[in-house]
């Protein structure tokens, strides 16, 4: 699959609030793992007053690559994701799936 440029993701995010989409919705697995990290150039490329215009989304999922939805795989997955994205926080955080390999309750522990 192939991603956007930092030009085309800075330009998409433009179009986007021209347009009056308020949210930005992504996840560690959307475009083989890269679409958080291109997006998160986009958003410290843009001026402030852009990146403030929207509420930023990501999704944790179970999978090899990023590991279970276990307290401690939830927080290396959100840290990770803000990392890529930029941000000291994500304004919500989603479950993209249920991890059968874990409690929910483990799931859902802080």
């Amino acid at each position: 699959m192939d991603t956007l440029s930092e030009s085309e993701y800075r330009q998409a995010l433009a179009l986007l609030r021209d347009f009056g989409c308020s949210e930005l919705d992504t996840a560690r697995i959307y475009g083989g793992g890269k679409a958080e990290a291109g997006l998160g150039a986009a958003l410290q490329a843009a001026p402030s007053h852009l990146r403030e215009s929207f509420v930023v989304h990501s999704k944790a999922s179970p999978n090899k690559a990023y590991g279970s939805l276990s307290t401690a795989g939830l927080q290396r997955q959100g840290q990770t994701t803000m990392a890529d994205l930029g941000l000291e926080q994500l304004d919500i955080y989603y479950l993209h799936s249920v991890d059968e390999s874990t409690d929910l309750v483990e799931t859902l522990r802080q």
